[in-house]
């Protein structure tokens, strides 16, 4: 077909069926893959065959066809003579490489059927693409010796699409999955998306001479890329694109029309002169409106940066936390506002785009002071009523408070327990959920989650915040990230926070440095295990909640990290149910399920009495050497040496209970509201 002027000049009849081909390195021959049956996943490697056809392009004649021991699929050639083909059936087969004048193998190597191949420029590798696997992965071969070797294929199994199909990019860096995905060809690792690509490739063609890369989707759209950024530029107007030729003004698709009559259409090229466009140059201030603290909102200001050709079509985007992925898409406004949520120096990075897909990029450091915040007051509060959802809540017995978080609101709430009255609240950017006192009672520490729970977020997509509170003061004053999904957290007395992960499935329990989040240490644990700290501070015990039979699990904290010292004897012989209570004194374990285990080794004891159903909260008043229990709608009060029972009440619809120095409260999740109890002995 000629491009010029769109009219067929010649055809060339074949006895089989011609499927793909490809080109020379110099583009003077053109081999044609002949399949002699159509590809079958049952068609064995003895039972292959096929043949490649050659053309001379000068001449535009055929020239050659030999036999070939595959059922030809794809097939590329290197400029030292070397055919390399993919066999399209017999599920796990081979891919050959050939002599490109009369086909004799030269080796073998074990490949997926039917996967797409694409030749490196340096002509030593070939990259496959399964087409049948879920999900698709790709290979790499060496093909610089005599024969073929596989590389191995990348270290990603469907953590990056790749859809069954991959192009290398003329400079060799790059390879480019069909899912729209960037890979180092080096070492097959991930890069970065191709951006405004939200659909398989159908196809890229490389326009080296103008510097751009020309892409169609399967949707039929056509975009073009900066070949230097891969940064895009624009889209053509050409819906329904099939295919796409380059000729060296203009770009000629294949469009498919409703009554699937097949069109050739010229377009105008977007950018001859692309090659000659130099990068923008990225400039940026910032400024603040107090003291640069965790609470202030940062402007940026991007307007200084500029372009040689054309300063009016920069587009602006930035990464905050330096952790190579940007925190905006491009965007033709110049100015961005930011407020950081953890203190420290942070690497801002503001890359700039010009017209013709350039990059350029600036980074600056700032410090951030750690802000102190002091809540807002509550003004509309009614006497032990409480006008929010109830997800955790803690008593501080030094100061007769309540710490209550709303999971869905995202605060935390301080009830006056003197009073009833909801004194203040703090508003959080994630979601609060459980808390824990230090041994002091001086600092509270509140779980944030990013993302509720999930069995299916990996350890290393999970992540979270503690928020820091000093009680004396009544204020926020620290915010750190950890490495985990939090579920459950406790600290004790030698500034080490425990924190258990929420997703996961077998997941990570860790030992944190409780001023800035630092790992000191992991072990493995159970996802959502509950967790509670043993008085002398050197061992954590969890019980797993989504287990059947739940079990718990002894930790010691006492070294620089967190080991698992192994689970209770039994598992399924005593109740545990999700939740264990270490006693004030260090010598027992209750359980949710109300039996009573030895801190020492976990060995069984004793059950609670007129413990029938799994207990909701338990609260010790050590002073008084006993300890209430709710459960089942009751609240029975303990003798803590003998366990005794020394009276129960009814007390319906309570959640939890509250203890201070002279009264014991239950939250009412009917109300919503704070109710005292009385008990008489």
């Amino acid at each position: 077909m000629n491009l010029d002027n769109g009219l067929t000049e010649k055809q060339f009849q074949f006895t089989f069926m011609p499927e793909r081909m490809t080109l020379s390195t110099d583009g003077n021959q053109l081999y044609v893959a002949l399949l002699v049956q159509e590809h079958s996943s049952y068609t064995w490697e003895e039972e292959q065959s096929g043949y490649i056809a050659t053309f001379d392009l000068t001449q535009q004649t055929q020239t050659n066809l030999f036999k070939v021991p595959a059922d030809p699929y794809d097939l590329v050639v290197n400029q030292h003579g070397k055919l390399i083909i993919s066999s399209g059936s017999g599920q796990w087969t081979n891919i050959y490489a050939l002599d490109v004048e009369d086909g004799t193998v030269l080796g073998t190597a074990m490949i997926r059927q039917a996967s797409r191949l694409t030749l490196h420029p340096s002509g030593d590798y070939v990259f496959a693409a399964d087409t049948d696997s879920s999900p698709s992965d790709f290979e790499k071969f060496d093909i610089s010796g005599t024969g073929i070797l596989s590389l191995g294929d990348s270290p990603y199994h469907g953590d990056y699409s790749i859809s069954g199909n991959v192009w290398a990019t003329p400079d060799g860096q790059y390879i480019i999955s069909r899912g729209g995905n960037i890979f180092l060809a080096s070492d097959m690792t991930y890069v970065n998306k191709l951006n405004n690509i939200s659909e398989p490739i159908q196809d890229i063609v490389f326009d080296v001479n103008n510097g751009l890369a020309f892409i169609t989707t399967d949707n039929g759209s056509l975009e073009y890329f900066n070949l230097a950024s891969l940064q895009h530029i624009g889209q053509l107007s050409a819906d329904g694109t099939q295919h796409m030729l380059l000729s060296a003004d203009k770009i000629v698709v294949m469009t498919q029309s409703q009554d699937s009559t097949l069109n050739l259409d010229s377009l105008a090229h977007p950018c001859l002169d692309c090659n000659s466009n130099v990068p923008p140059i990225a400039d940026f201030s910032y400024t603040y409106a107090a003291d640069g603290t965790t609470f202030d909102t940062f402007e940026f200001d991007a307007s200084a940066s500029s372009d040689a050709e054309d300063n009016t079509s920069l587009q602006y985007r930035w990464d905050f936390n330096n952790d190579n992925a940007w925190d905006t898409d491009f965007t033709t406004t110049s100015v961005y506002k930011q407020q950081f949520l953890i203190a420290g120096t942070k690497q801002v990075t503001l890359q700039v785009k010009d017209a013709a897909g350039l990059v350029n990029s600036k980074t600056l450091s700032i410090d951030i002071a750690q802000g102190i915040d002091s809540g807002s007051e509550v003004d509309n509060s009614n006497a032990y009523q409480l006008q929010f959802s109830v997800t955790d809540v803690i008593t501080d017995t030094t100061r007769n408070k309540a710490y209550i978080t709303d999971k869905s609101a995202k605060r935390l709430y301080v009830v006056n327990l003197d009073n009833g009255l909801t004194e203040k609240q703090f508003q959080f950017t994630f979601m609060p959920e459980r808390m824990t006192l230090s041994a002091d009672g001086n600092q509270l520490y509140v779980a944030l989650l990013v993302q509720e729970h999930s069995s299916y977020t990996w350890e290393e997509e999970q992540s979270g915040y503690i928020a820091t509170f000093d009680l004396t003061q009544q204020t926020q004053t620290n915010l750190f990230k950890v490495p985990a999904d939090p579920y459950d957290l406790v600290v004790n007395q030698h500034g080490k926070l425990i924190v258990s992960s929420g997703s996961g499935q077998w997941t990570n329990i860790y030992a944190l440095d409780v001023e800035d989040g630092t790992v000191l240490g992991t072990a493995m644990i159970r996802q959502a295990s509950r967790l509670t700290l043993h008085p002398s501070g050197d061992y954590v015990f969890a019980a797993d909640t989504d287990s059947s039979p739940s079990d718990f699990e002894k930790f010691d904290i006492s070294g620089t990290g967190i080991l698992s010292l192994g689970d209770s004897p039994y598992h399924g012989d005593y109740s545990i149910s999700g939740n264990v209570w270490a006693t004030p004194d260090g010598q027992y374990i209750i359980s949710r399920g109300g039996n009573i285990f030895l801190a020492s080794d976990m060995t069984y004891v004793n059950k609670l009495n007129n413990i029938s159903e799994p207990i909701q909260d338990i609260v010790f008043d050590e002073s008084n050497m006993q300890f209430y229990v709710l459960a089942e709608e009751n609240i029975t009060l303990f003798k803590s040496d003998t366990f005794e029972v020394i009276n129960t009440i009814s007390s319906p619809s309570s959640s939890r209970l509250l203890l201070t120095a002279e009264q014991v409260f239950t939250i009412n999740t009917s109300s919503p509201s704070i109710q005292q109890v009385t008990l008489s002995l």
